[in-house]
């Protein structure tokens, strides 16, 4: 396991796309991108539904192959080094994955623990995580009852703190934002 956590140091371009293609059969559904998301920045794609917003980021997150081009992601091929990528990926989904019968704390503290954290650095990141977010006071609630707002959305609270737990370099924001974050430690 230790394998999958690669330290992946400065890199300057958190993604880089030339002439990116995704085809399903005789479909293009990706067609040329050329895209550079550097650390510290927010990138959206933005266009009609069909364009190959979701496409992209399937390649980007390694969960989908390219069809052409060249594409790195963390200074890395995502064709060969896809879990090593998608250990340091902060990902955002589009809708909540949240264990609704866990607390707001309990589902921090498991996320960490997907990463391989200790449980003693689980335990602080998610105290250190409520108070940024302003949760301290819900930490011990429930998930299920509290708002939506917190538990869904592009930026919705919850699912962004759990991204958090592993400071990853780079997020994916399910609703088709990549965010270079700078906070790899």
């Amino acid at each position: 396991m230790s394998d999958l956590f690669v330290n992946v140091g400065r890199v300057d371009n958190l993604v880089e796309a030339k002439a990116l293609t995704k085809h399903f059969g005789s479909f293009e559904a990706v067609r040329g991108i050329d895209v550079e998301v550097r650390r510290g920045e927010a990138f959206g794609f933005l266009g009609p539904n069909g364009a190959g917003k979701s496409s992209t980021m399937r390649m980007i997150s390694c969960v989908s192959g390219r069809s052409g081009g060249e594409l790195k992601v963390l200074g890395m091929d995502p064709a060969t080094q896809g879990p090593q990528i998608r250990a340091r990926l902060g990902v955002v989904p589009q809708l909540d994955n949240l264990d609704t019968e866990l607390t707001v704390r309990q589902n921090l503290q498991i996320y960490g623990r997907y990463f391989g954290m200790s449980r003693q650095k689980c335990r602080e990141k998610a105290e250190e995580l409520l108070e940024f977010a302003q949760l301290a006071d819900r930490a011990d609630h429930e998930v299920e009852p509290l708002s939506g707002g917190m538990k869904r959305g592009h930026w919705s609270t919850i699912p962004s703190c759990c991204c958090s737990t592993s400071r990853p370099p780079g997020w994916i924001l399910r609703r088709g934002i990549c965010c270079g974050t700078g906070c790899s430690g």
